[in-house]
């Protein structure tokens, strides 16, 4: 299983048959800093107590209607992407019910893609924060959320393509190993 992981991942040699990945579209760990040192959010940008019960002018909520941090990342992505299309005067809160994804935002250093995006779109657009929220706790907000996420998967609606974390790769090399045995 390791080996099979190593020869694709590092490698790119082609992933094992009956999968529908390439070397490709497999994620790619980034290393080093995503911008100077120096350079860090504001301090409100990013708030990991619950942030449900605060009333914010402008509110977007989001959920990947996933426990994979990769589909909240991509939410959280186009929601940012969308709160810095509006204007730069207006304070735009998006609440986030998974805190591992704002931690990775946090992190200059995050060897994830989309959270190093999601940095380098806020720490130009402070009005913009995010704050996390507790899930299925009644917020209507995120309630709402949960809801268009969960339909949307239930749909088949086109979705973006994304890079496949490893970890899923990794999974999947040790299901097919388990079922084998």
């Amino acid at each position: 299983m390791e080996s099979q992981f190593i020869g694709t991942t590092r490698l790119q040699n082609p992933p094992p048959p009956r999968t529908q990945l390439t070397p490709l579209s497999i994620e790619n760990k980034i290393v080093g800093w995503s911008s100077h040192p120096s350079v860090a959010l504001k301090q409100h940008q990013i708030n990991l107590t619950d942030g449900g019960t605060t009333q914010h002018p402008f509110s977007i909520f989001t959920d990947g209607s996933k426990t994979e941090k990769g589909a909240e990342l991509l939410a959280a992505k186009e929601a940012v992407s969308y709160a810095a299309s509006i204007d730069r005067t207006t304070n735009i809160t998006i609440h986030i019910d998974n805190q591992a994804s704002l931690h990775s935002i946090s992190n200059p250093k995050s060897p994830n893609s989309i959270a190093r995006q999601i940095f380098s779109i806020l720490k130009d657009m402070p009005n913009i924060s995010l704050t996390w929220i507790k899930a299925h706790v009644g917020y209507i907000g995120n309630e709402a959320a949960d809801t268009l996420a969960k339909r949307a998967t239930e749909t088949g609606d086109p979705f973006p393509q994304v890079e496949i974390p490893k970890s899923y790769l990794k999974d999947l090399l040790k299901k097919r190993m388990m079922d084998r045995w």
